[in-house]
């Protein structure tokens, strides 16, 4: 057994969504970068240090930019050609995309690229609540609310993959919300949008 839990026959594949147009930003900003990683690659190296394979980029809007770093850092990709249709398509892509190469998978680990304040000590910590009794679910809770980055069991992979709405999974989250699944995560309430958000986010990386 690896130091994330997982043995060889079985695995929790990490999904990245990473299929958004950042408007807001104006740029591909999963390809941003801190001392000389780009948000995308951070993220792909985090999942795999907690998965026990191959993460899966969902990609959409900037497919052919970011094919390069998926292909770098040793990920699989999967286009999302209805990402306009927002996280909900994206994260049914990325089930599909699971249950191809991951037919024996537990689960499946969500996780965004643009939320690089999460480390990965924190996403261990989501994968041994899953490891203790494999509940249908482990989200984050911030703010008052739930969300990524969640553990979904394989139970609920037919009810992931034919989401297509903008809020993503929260429908199935707040479905299958029990005591003791949910973990603290406050740095989920932060995520990259605006060019001040990542102005912020590379300050506090050089205080460091």
């Amino acid at each position: 057994m690896s130091g994330n839990g997982w043995s060889g026959d079985s695995v929790l594949p990490v999904v990245v969504l990473a299929a958004g147009q950042a408007s807001r930003m104006g740029q591909a900003k999963q390809l941003l970068e801190v001392n000389g990683e780009s948000l995308l690659a951070m993220a792909i190296r985090k999942g795999a240090s907690v998965s026990g394979g191959a993460p899966i980029v969902v990609t959409g809007a900037y497919h052919q930019q970011l094919e390069p770093v998926i292909k770098k850092n040793d990920a699989y990709s999967a286009f999302n050609p209805n990402w306009m249709q927002g996280m909900g398509s994206s994260i049914a892509v990325g089930i599909h995309k699971v249950e191809m190469v991951y037919p024996q998978a537990r689960g499946a680990f969500i996780i965004l690229a643009d939320q690089p304040r999460i480390t990965s000590q924190k996403l261990q910590s989501f994968v041994s609540v899953f490891l203790a009794d494999y509940p249908k679910q482990v989200v984050a809770a911030y703010n008052g609310t739930y969300g990524a980055p969640a553990i979904f069991h394989r139970d609920l992979f037919p009810e992931l993959g034919l989401l297509s709405e903008q809020k993503g999974a929260k429908k199935i989250i707040l479905k299958y919300l029990v005591k003791g699944t949910a973990v603290s995560c406050p740095d989920a309430a932060f995520d990259v949008d605006t060019p001040q958000e990542w102005q912020q986010f590379v300050a506090s990386q050089h205080k460091k």
